[in-house]
């Protein structure tokens, strides 16, 4: 029986204070688990402290994990762009969440903590926070676990738990919403 796939994509500095290493202890508990409902697929970009865990990762499960290096955006958003879920769990405030925003224009939503400068782009069910634990990889496994499990079962009736209004968002970000806001600091 084929197990359905999970699409993952990372954008940014491959660090600690990033999440990454969250992204890295689950991939390597769920991965070698034969067991494991789900197939995974993490596509990552980027370079950091951490490189060298994503490099042996990609080579132990070169079929999950493809490690790409640092890329311009123009090249990342010229590949297929058929992820699930951008992975963006971050322990510090982000001030802004620039991947989150490239993504939600092709309708891709974000997996993090709803906090900071990437709040608008994550939907409360892909808030990490929000699911139980009594520490950060707890937590983050919980909401793997049942995020795959809710995307997985999309066909029956929860396709719509993970879909974002793409243009809602992107046009908070818009030339002409950013003019009418600055309008309202001056006058």
């Amino acid at each position: 029986m084929t197990k359905p796939t999970i699409k993952l994509v990372a954008t940014h500095r491959i660090d600690p204070e990033k999440g990454r290493d969250l992204i890295i202890n689950w991939l390597r508990k769920i991965l070698p688990d034969q067991n494991f409902p789900y197939r995974i697929e993490y596509d990552i970009y980027g370079d950091g402290k951490m490189k060298e865990d994503i490099v042996a990762l990609a080579k132990a499960y070169p079929d999950n994990v493809r490690y790409h290096g640092f890329v311009s955006v123009y090249t990342i958003f010229a590949s297929t762009m058929d992820y699930d879920f951008v992975m963006m769990p971050s322990r510090f405030l982000e001030t802004f969440g620039l991947s989150a925003l490239d993504f939600a224009q092709f309708g891709i939503p974000t997996i993090g903590y709803k906090k900071g400068g990437v709040a608008p782009f994550i939907l409360d069910n892909l808030n990490i926070s929000a699911y139980p634990g009594h520490t950060e990889q707890e937590q983050f496994d919980n909401a793997m676990h049942e995020i795959c499990s809710k995307k997985s079962n999309a066909a029956k009736d929860t396709a719509s738990d993970y879909s974002i209004d793409k243009d809602s968002i992107v046009s908070l970000y818009s030339q002409s919403h950013w003019l009418e806001q600055f309008r309202e600091l001056v006058s």
